[in-house]
């Protein structure tokens, strides 16, 4: 019991705040950093992903959804998790491709170390009802205006009409209506900077003009 609760106790106090990542809403570890962290103070670490009938890595039904499970054995001590293949929202995937299996796999690998400690609190809020996430909000026709204005300015700097182009490309939307207003003052910071740049290069293709 002295050993279990070393194992729970180490890895539970690793600081994980600088790897977490985020897909939607859900945070997670990255698996290859969450092996290693563990690998390096339990070099004995194994583990299997359970096989069902004809070798397949996970068990289901398209009605009922798909299944993966892994096991993890850290100096002695056994432990099992399941995970559902999910996509980026967390619905259930009901004809998973290799890939979707592969990464369920994984994730059920880290959410199995969780189980011996490391970063058991970010699936803290697992048990909380499944709620539908608000679709965010359209951008405003005021932030669509600001945005605009400036792109039209660096144009006028620049002798272009490419700036539009460039930003839609940047941020992958068929016009800037298609962003979120949430991502409205990122979009603006960066016309902004391209902004400043221009004016800078104006400045100096003036100051290199021969008097």
């Amino acid at each position: 019991m002295s050993e279990e609760k070393s194992v729970f106790k180490t890895l539970s106090e690793i600081d994980v705040k600088e790897h977490i990542d985020k897909k939607g809403q859900f945070s997670y570890l990255s698996w290859p950093w969450a092996v290693s962290e563990v690998m390096k103070r339990y070099p004995d670490m194994t583990y299997s992903v359970r096989k069902y009938d004809g070798g397949k890595l996970f068990t289901g039904d398209e009605k009922s959804g798909y299944m993966v499970s892994t096991e993890v054995t850290i100096q002695g001590i056994t432990r099992e998790m399941w995970l559902p293949i999910m996509d980026m929202r967390n619905k259930a995937v009901m004809k998973p491709t290799s890939t979707d299996v592969n990464k369920a796999v994984m994730r059920s690998l880290v959410k199995n170390l969780a189980m011996f400690g490391l970063g058991l609190y970010i699936y803290a809020g697992e048990d909380l009802p499944d709620v539908e996430p608000e679709p965010p909000k359209p951008i405003t026709q005021e932030n669509v205006n600001k945005i605009s204005t400036m792109i039209k300015s660096i144009d006028e700097l620049t002798g272009t009409d490419t700036t539009l182009a460039y930003v839609l490309k940047k941020y992958q939307i068929n016009s800037l209506s298609d962003l979120a207003d949430n991502n409205a003052k990122l979009v603006l910071d960066f016309v902004v900077m391209l902004h400043e740049k221009a004016v800078e290069k104006v400045e100096q293709e003036k100051t290199n003009e021969p008097s």
